[in-house]
C-alpha cells in the first residue's frame, strides 16, 4: 500500500512531464521521469519469521537466529570409577533426555553454528548381581542383599535440569556433528530398593541421598536428517564424596530430531 502511494503521487505530480517509467525489482521500486527519480525500497527480508522453528535474519551480515523446540535422547548408561563391591551391567541403567528448548546461532558460516538452551534429563544408576544400595544414617553404601533374598531391582534416579553449551559443524551431506559441555542442576535424587525373602517384599527408599546439585558433562553428538548418536560423559561425582561412594557415568544412546 506504502508503494502504490508513492506511485501514484509521483505520476500525479508530473502529469506534466514527458516520460514516466516506472520498474520494479525484489529489493526496490524505481519511478523516473525526465527530471526526478525516485527509489522505494522493499527489502523485507530482516524481518522475523513466526513459522517454527522461531527464526530471525539478517540478509547483510548472513547471520541467523533461531528458537525450537527439538528432539528427544534414549541412551544407555554405565556407572564408572566406583567401588569394586558395585556391580553395574551398561544397558540395565538408563537415561531419556527431553532437547525442550535450543536457541542457536548461525554466523555467515553456514557450516559452523553454536548453541544453548534448556533440556530436561532423567537417569537410572542401577545395580546387578548381589549388592545393593542402602541408606545408613546420612551415608549411601553398597551393602550386600540379606542371605536367601529375591533381588528385585536397586538404583539411584536423578532429575536434572541440563544447560547445553555446544558448537554444531555441518556437512554438504547433511551430517551434523555436535560437542561441548551441559551445565545440570540436579533438584532431585532418590534411592529405592525392591526385594522378597520369606515370602514377604522389601521396599527401601529415600529422597534425601546427598546427591551433588551442580555438575558438568562432555557430550558429543553425530546425526544425520535429524537421526543420530550421542555419547556423554560425566568427570563429576553423582554423590557427595563424604556421603557415598565415588560414581561416574558415561553414557551413549539415540538421538531423535535432534
Amino acid at each position: 500500500m506504502l508503494c502504490c502511494s508513492m506511485i501514484a503521487m509521483c505520476v500525479a505530480a508530473h502529469e506534466a512531464d514527458t516520460t514516466t517509467v516506472v520498474s520494479a525489482s525484489t529489493k526496490s521500486i524505481i519511478v523516473a521521469n525526465d527530471s526526478d527519480t525516485i527509489v522505494v525500497s522493499r527489502d523485507f527480508h530482516a524481518m522475523v519469521d513466526f513459522s517454527l522453528p522461531f527464526t530471525r535474519s539478517s540478509r547483510d551480515s548472513d547471520e541467523c537466529y533461531s528458537l525450537n523446540i527439538s528432539g528427544v535422547s534414549l541412551g544407555c548408561v554405565s556407572a564408572l570409577n566406583t567401588s569394586p563391591s558395585f556391580s553395574s551391567n551398561f544397558g540395565q541403567s538408563i537415561e531419556v533426555t527431553w532437547h525442550m528448548l535450543n536457541f542457536n546461532f548461525t554466523p555467515h558460516l553456514k557450516w559452523v553454528a553454536a548453541s544453548t538452551g534448556l533440556w530436561l534429563n532423567w537417569k537410572n544408576y542401577r545395580t546387578t548381581g548381589r549388592t545393593r544400595f542402602l541408606k545408613q544414617d546420612a551415608d549411601i553404601v553398597i551393602a550386600p542383599y540379606p542371605d536367601g533374598a529375591d533381588i528385585k531391582f536397586s538404583r539411584l534416579h536423578f532429575f536434572s535440569l541440563e544447560l547445553p553449551l555446544l558448537v554444531h559443524f555441518r556437512t554438504k551431506a547433511q551430517v551434523r556433528f555436535v560437542a561441548g559441555a551441559i551445565v545440570n542442576y540436579t533438584p532431585h535424587g532418590s534411592l529405592k530398593t525392591r526385594y522378597k525373602l520369606d515370602g514377604h517384599n522389601y521396599k527401601d527408599t529415600s529422597n534425601d541421598i546427598s546427591h551433588v546439585s551442580l555438575s558438568a558433562d562432555l557430550f558429543a553428538n553425530v546425526s544425520y536428517k535429524g537421526y543420530g548418536l550421542y555419547f556423554k560423559y560425566s568427570p563429576c561425582n553423582v554423590l557427595q564424596t563424604e556421603y557415598g561412594p565415588r560414581l561416574n557415568g558415561l553414557s551413549a544412546g539415540v538421538s531423535l530430531l535432534y
